[in-house]
Protein backbone atom coordinates (compact mmCIF):
# COMPACT_ATOMS: atom_id res chain seq x y z
CA UNK A 1 0.00 0.00 0.00
CA UNK A 2 2.59 2.32 1.14
CA UNK A 3 4.28 1.81 -2.23
CA UNK A 4 1.11 2.66 -4.35
CA UNK A 5 0.43 6.19 -1.56
CA UNK A 6 3.55 6.58 0.03
CA UNK A 7 2.93 8.82 3.34
CA UNK A 8 4.31 12.37 2.70
CA UNK A 9 4.43 15.77 4.38
CA UNK A 10 3.12 19.15 3.70
CA UNK A 11 6.26 20.33 2.83
CA UNK A 12 7.45 17.69 0.41
CA UNK A 13 3.96 17.60 -1.12
CA UNK A 14 4.27 21.41 -2.03
CA UNK A 15 8.18 20.78 -3.45
CA UNK A 16 6.50 18.88 -5.77
CA UNK A 17 6.25 22.35 -7.53
CA UNK A 18 9.73 22.05 -8.02
CA UNK A 19 8.92 18.96 -10.50
CA UNK A 20 8.22 20.46 -14.34
CA UNK A 21 6.77 16.97 -15.04
CA UNK A 22 4.54 17.24 -11.65
CA UNK A 23 3.20 20.86 -13.38
CA UNK A 24 2.72 19.54 -16.54
CA UNK A 25 0.68 16.78 -15.53
CA UNK A 26 -0.66 18.72 -12.73
CA UNK A 27 -1.69 21.74 -13.42
CA UNK A 28 -2.90 21.46 -17.27
CA UNK A 29 -5.29 24.66 -16.53
CA UNK A 30 -2.43 27.22 -16.08
CA UNK A 31 -0.82 28.34 -19.39
CA UNK A 32 2.84 27.39 -20.27
CA UNK A 33 4.14 30.61 -18.33
CA UNK A 34 2.12 30.49 -15.63
CA UNK A 35 3.25 27.12 -14.92
CA UNK A 36 7.36 28.06 -15.68
CA UNK A 37 6.84 30.92 -13.50
CA UNK A 38 5.36 28.42 -10.71
CA UNK A 39 8.47 26.01 -11.40
CA UNK A 40 11.25 28.56 -11.43
CA UNK A 41 9.82 29.78 -7.91
CA UNK A 42 10.32 26.69 -6.41
CA UNK A 43 13.89 25.99 -7.80
CA UNK A 44 15.74 26.53 -4.25
CA UNK A 45 13.94 23.43 -3.15
CA UNK A 46 16.12 21.32 -5.53
CA UNK A 47 19.12 22.27 -3.22
CA UNK A 48 17.40 18.99 -1.01
CA UNK A 49 16.30 21.89 1.57
CA UNK A 50 13.03 21.97 2.77
CA UNK A 51 13.19 23.35 6.10
CA UNK A 52 11.13 25.95 6.90
CA UNK A 53 13.65 28.93 6.16
CA UNK A 54 12.98 29.32 2.64
CA UNK A 55 9.25 29.32 2.15
CA UNK A 56 7.58 32.25 1.67
CA UNK A 57 4.78 33.52 3.53
CA UNK A 58 2.24 32.79 0.80
CA UNK A 59 3.96 29.09 1.31
CA UNK A 60 3.63 29.11 4.76
CA UNK A 61 -0.25 29.16 4.15
CA UNK A 62 -0.65 26.56 1.96
CA UNK A 63 1.54 24.12 4.38
CA UNK A 64 -0.45 24.55 6.82
CA UNK A 65 -3.80 24.57 4.59
CA UNK A 66 -1.84 20.69 3.79
CA UNK A 67 -1.02 19.69 7.13
CA UNK A 68 -4.70 20.27 8.13
CA UNK A 69 -5.36 18.02 4.89
CA UNK A 70 -2.66 15.36 5.13
CA UNK A 71 -3.27 14.83 8.52
CA UNK A 72 -0.68 13.34 11.19
CA UNK A 73 2.10 11.20 9.46
CA UNK A 74 3.19 8.78 12.16
CA UNK A 75 6.85 9.23 12.22
CA UNK A 76 9.80 8.24 14.10
CA UNK A 77 12.26 10.75 16.46
CA UNK A 78 13.19 14.00 15.55
CA UNK A 79 11.52 14.41 12.11
CA UNK A 80 8.02 14.27 14.39
CA UNK A 81 9.69 17.03 16.58
CA UNK A 82 10.72 19.14 14.01
CA UNK A 83 6.74 18.93 12.04
CA UNK A 84 5.20 19.71 15.63
CA UNK A 85 7.88 22.71 15.82
CA UNK A 86 6.66 23.43 12.37
CA UNK A 87 3.27 23.45 13.11
CA UNK A 88 3.49 24.66 16.12
CA UNK A 89 5.50 27.59 14.53
CA UNK A 90 2.58 28.48 11.59
CA UNK A 91 0.06 28.77 14.11
CA UNK A 92 2.04 31.09 16.02
CA UNK A 93 2.50 33.30 12.74
CA UNK A 94 6.40 32.59 12.89
CA UNK A 95 7.28 32.96 9.52
CA UNK A 96 11.22 32.83 9.62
Amino acid sequence: MNAWWPMVDAPRLLARLADRDVLDRLARNLSAADREALFDSYQWLQTGDIEITGWSVADMALLDELLDMLGPIPLRGRRRAGLRGLRQRLRAGDHR
